[in-house]
């Protein structure tokens, strides 16, 4: 519905951690759209009861990994490039696996993933032809160092 990934994720560009968002959050939306789904009778529930959603977590890392949404979004990686297009998704699902050789092929390869500021919450936007100039200008632009990017101590702390 066009609802920019920050409006429920508002900590994606501050933190490490994006966040979940508070039961008032979704039921601004939910109280007015598909306000009789039974999917969403947690919302209404947590809502009427004043107690906090219980999440499941659908994209997650192993503790010996270190994320940070912070740094990827500030550097142009978009939201959509690991969670898949979340806003076609009607129940959320994991889009990638996430393992190890999936995160270094974008390390490696920088200026394959990045985007213009502008972009980076665009689902619609698409890498055209002219991409492998414009991503090295940005990895250039945003300080991005490859071969740093795979060291080890880059994600495992």
């Amino acid at each position: 519905m066009g609802i920019d990934c920050l409006y429920c994720h508002t900590s994606a560009e501050k933190t490490a951690i994006a966040g979940v968002p508070a039961t008032e959050t979704c039921y601004t939306c939910h109280s007015q759209i598909w306000t009789s789904s039974p999917l969403l009778q947690v919302v209404r529930d947590s809502y009427e009861k004043d107690i906090p959603i219980e999440w499941n977590r659908v994209n997650n890392v192993p503790d010996f990994v270190y994320f940070d949404h912070s740094i990827h979004v500030a550097k142009g990686v978009s939201c959509f490039t690991c969670h898949g297009r979340i806003d076609n998704q009607n129940l959320t699902f994991k889009e990638n696996a996430f393992q190890m050789k999936w995160c270094l092929d974008c390390h490696r390869n920088p200026e394959e993933f990045v985007r213009p500021d502008a972009e980076v919450f665009n689902p619609e936007y698409h890498y055209g032809p002219d991409h492998a100039q414009l991503g090295r200008e940005l990895v250039k632009k945003r300080g991005i160092v490859k071969e740093q990017l795979d060291d080890c101590s880059v994600c495992h702390h």
